[in-house]
């Protein structure tokens, strides 16, 4: 039996680079997804830029790799950077599988 890691998200709008930051955790999933978006939609907004740290994340799936790709889409349309930030082995690779870093692209460091 597996247990889901329950979804969080946060959103902190940086003084100094007028960059958003989403912080999220736990299993970005068919459930979550909605949820998901939401913050994405949230940080988008009056921002220079977006970053998304996947760190904490335990699980991603198609839908959540299909709203980081609608988030960048918005983000490059309204010429503001977007990019992910420490993804977790498991969400480097649905990324790997389902997206392309020049769409998503990953901080390193």
């Amino acid at each position: 039996m597996s247990t889901c890691t329950p979804f969080r998200a946060s959103v902190a709008h940086g003084s100094v680079a007028r960059s958003a930051v989403v912080e999220v955790g736990g299993d970005i999933d068919f459930s979550s997804e909605p949820m998901f978006e939401a913050a994405l939609a949230v940080a988008g907004v009056g921002e220079t830029g977006v970053v998304v740290d996947l760190e904490a994340v335990d699980f991603i799936g198609a839908g959540g790799v299909a709203a980081l790709q609608r988030a960048a889409t918005r983000a490059r349309l309204a010429g503001r950077p977007f990019a992910l930030r420490h993804p977790s082995p498991t969400v480097r690779r649905m990324l790997d599988v389902l997206s392309s870093t020049a769409d998503l692209p990953v901080e390193e460091g």
